[in-house]
């Protein structure tokens, strides 16, 4: 997808937005939204390129210190399996609102302190904003799904584009490849990603 393409991405969800929420706040949720995706997505390349298969994703829990510290030391944040962008996707129509919210708070709290300049408040606006998307919990649930469903077929790589041009500090730091680290050791890997 090059620049030309998420324009009429961006255009097209604004379209399906209008009616909720002012144009010039049309950017801080459809931007938001991708750049979640991009790190969910970062998240589990750099977990797949440690050996964690498919199958191990669902056992990215908060309550595994050790994980969530591996993790951290990768990305520099910790999203569960639950608040990843594509399990979002796949609750189709069990998705709510609440899952957006539990996910940013949960990120905000999951952010390695060494990186915290880095992410700390990126989705501050997104998140503040979410009331704006309906009246009631349904309503926003749907408007949610709906711009999530827009941007699932985006690739990461025009997020990383966007937000790296879009700001020449600290983001493009949140980008770079992390220092090698080991898996922990009481993750275990049932059978090697065939990609790998």
């Amino acid at each position: 997808m090059n620049k030309q393409q998420l324009a009429s991405k961006i255009w097209e969800s604004a379209n399906k937005m209008r009616s909720k929420i002012e144009a010039n706040e049309y950017k801080d949720y459809i931007l938001g939204f991708i750049f979640y995706k991009f790190l969910s997505e970062t998240e589990v390349a750099r977990l797949k390129a440690r050996d964690f298969a498919e199958e191990d994703l669902p056992s990215l829990v908060e309550d595994d210190e050790e994980t969530v510290e591996f993790v951290k030391g990768e990305c520099g944040y910790f999203i569960a399996y639950d608040n990843l962008f594509s399990t979002w996707v796949a609750k189709g129509g069990d998705f709510e609102i609440s899952n957006v919210r539990d996910a940013l708070s949960a990120f905000s709290r999951n952010i390695d302190p060494a990186r915290k300049r880095v992410f700390d408040g990126i989705f501050d606006t997104l998140q503040t904003g979410l009331s704006k998307l309906g009246t009631d919990a349904r309503s926003q649930s749907k408007a949610a799904r709906d711009l999530i469903y827009l941007i699932k077929t985006s690739r990461w790589t025009v997020a990383r584009t966007m937000m790296c041009s879009a700001s020449s500090t600290s983001t493009s730091s949140a980008t770079s490849p992390p220092t090698p680290a080991r898996r922990p050791a009481s993750s275990t890997r049932r059978t090697r990603c065939p990609c790998l």
